[in-house]
């Protein structure tokens, strides 16, 4: 897998382009992804494949109700976007602190200017 990732990422170039400039010469990127890299979802979950069993166990986030067994889906996962999904609106501090917490551990940074939160109510009682 290592080599894989090593001939797909290496020596990779970029231009910068904007409508009010000549386009840049190449340069060689030596840190991190080309924007709208492939890789770098790919990169992005195996890096936070843990964070829905690290939020089970701290019990935070829903619990789906199977046949057989119970499932923690505290997270859902697309691409490099995640969404937290905490119980109720008496959980969206304690996830949300536990979010800046394991993102300092992992050495995370959020982008703030492309969170939201989005709160779906059921109906009225919810509201």
């Amino acid at each position: 897998m290592w080599r894989v990732l090593q001939r797909f990422n290496r020596q990779p170039t970029a231009r910068v382009l904007h409508p009010l400039l000549d386009a840049s010469h190449a340069f060689v990127v030596r840190e991190g992804l080309r924007e709208g890299s492939a890789l770098s979802p790919v990169l992005f979950n195996l890096y936070v494949n843990d964070m829905n069993r690290a939020l089970a166990r701290e019990r935070l986030g829903v619990t789906i109700l199977g046949v057989t067994r119970t499932i923690n889906a505290g997270t859902c996962q697309y691409s490099d976007d995640s969404a937290l999904l905490p119980k109720g609106r008496a959980e969206v501090q304690p996830i949300l602190d536990w979010l800046a917490r394991w993102c300092r551990h992992m050495l995370i940074e959020i982008n703030l200017g492309k969170t939201v939160l989005l709160w779906l109510l059921r109906g009225a009682a919810d509201a």
